[in-house]
């Protein structure tokens, strides 16, 4: 396993009464490894400035991949956006992160808020910062670090910086400095805490800092950590040869690092095969989905398959399940993780063998291949899945 892994996530909210964001947060895999992320905030709200910051977004990506000069890049992308009738400007600002698999990073920023770079629980103003000749009157800063496990990367739209902008408490706005010394204190509450948190964190005290009518303006924040790698098996459904049921929860018991099981006849298996008991988890909250268990030994016991399909489209939608359900649990479990084990056995349960019943192996299958393939594209995870 290498020393270090990447937990790269975002959290936006749109402009109150918008149904679709002025921010774009992309993030795409390079050829050579290297990963490229890209907040771009268009000018205005509402869906001129969808199309201004998801264009952004999209060409950024590609030519930071192609290794173009930045300021080319910029150059042609202002050059192609549609000009907003309003202001006369076609401008959309942007914030790109392009990461080497060694943990070096640069980092490009146009008009938007700087980023914060966080070491050892202490904002750090990095001496590398080098600012080009303006473009759109705005100037294009770059920056190159050589990033160490723990350190952090959090960066932002003028929607959090701006927050509050004309109440009594932060007429000018709360600021970048408010961010940070938010993000500080979070930090030093909890210094592991996961790039999502923290993202979700800050954009709830900006929508407070804007007052009962919020937000005012599109809020997104995205962050980079880089972390030690964390570990999470993930055990379901019966393996096809009964014989087999030892085996495997054995391995699952002894596995380092977390360990969840979904599925109610998964459960009944460990538990049985390691002389345990499955017993109801009083706590769980049963109002926006099956209930959770308890199994010694196991951080998380689920249902199954309607369970992993609530987290499939919350991971595909990027918008956690309903509070404390065990779906919420699983998809923190997963994003909170850097290296997944997905065991997911083959048999077909006898409680479903009713024709007209759809095949619950087929319909597992299906549902866990999908998460697969989007923590692997979207989230980056290293994720291995076995079927038994």
């Amino acid at each position: 396993m290498p020393p270090f892994a990447f937990d790269i996530d975002y959290y936006q909210v749109f402009k109150n009464g918008q149904h679709v964001c002025g921010d774009t947060f992309m993030t795409a895999r390079g050829a050579d490894g290297r990963i490229i992320a890209v907040l771009s905030d268009g000018l205005g709200s509402g869906v001129k400035a969808n199309i201004l910051s998801t264009m952004t977004a999209k060409m950024a990506l590609k030519f930071v991949d192609a290794n173009w000069d930045v300021k080319k890049y910029c150059e042609v992308i202002s050059s192609v956006l549609p000009i907003c009738k309003e202001r006369g400007l076609n401008y959309s600002t942007f914030t790109i992160l392009d990461l080497s698999p060694e943990g070096q990073v640069r980092i490009f920023e146009q008009g938007n808020p700087s980023f914060l770079f966080i070491r050892n629980g202490r904002l750090i103003e990095p001496d590398a910062r080098r600012v080009s000749e303006e473009y759109h009157n705005l100037p294009i800063s770059t920056t190159t670090l050589d990033l160490m496990r723990e350190d952090r990367i959090i960066f932002f739209s003028d929607g959090i910086s701006q927050a509050g902008t004309g109440t009594p408490d932060y007429p000018n706005g709360w600021g970048r400095s408010g961010a940070a010394d938010l993000a500080l204190k979070v930090i030093g509450r909890n210094p592991q805490v996961s790039s999502l948190k923290i993202c979700e964190t800050i954009i709830r005290e900006a929508r407070i800092k804007d007052g009962p009518i919020n937000p005012k303006d599109d809020v997104t924040c995205a962050a980079v950590y880089l972390r030690t790698p964390r570990r999470v098996m993930v055990f379901s459904g019966p393996p096809f040869n009964k014989s087999l049921d030892g085996k495997y929860a054995k391995e699952l018991a002894a596995f380092d690092g977390q360990k969840v099981i979904c599925g109610g006849t998964t459960a009944k298996i460990v538990a049985r095969e390691l002389g345990l008991e499955v017993r109801p988890d009083l706590n769980s909250s049963s109002r926006f989905g099956p209930p959770t268990s308890l199994l010694e030994g196991i951080d998380l016991v689920t249902e199954g398959v309607l369970t992993l399909s609530q987290v499939l489209l919350a991971l595909q939608s990027h918008k956690a399940p309903q509070s404390e359900s065990g779906a919420y649990k699983l998809y923190y479990t997963l994003l909170e993780n850097d290296y997944i084990d997905i065991v997911a056995g083959t048999r077909i349960n006898d409680a479903y063998q009713d024709p007209n019943f759809p095949n619950q192996f087929v319909l597992r299958r299906s549902v866990l291949e999908g998460i697969v393939k989007i923590l692997r594209e979207k989230y980056f995870k290293e994720v291995n899945l076995k079927l038994v």
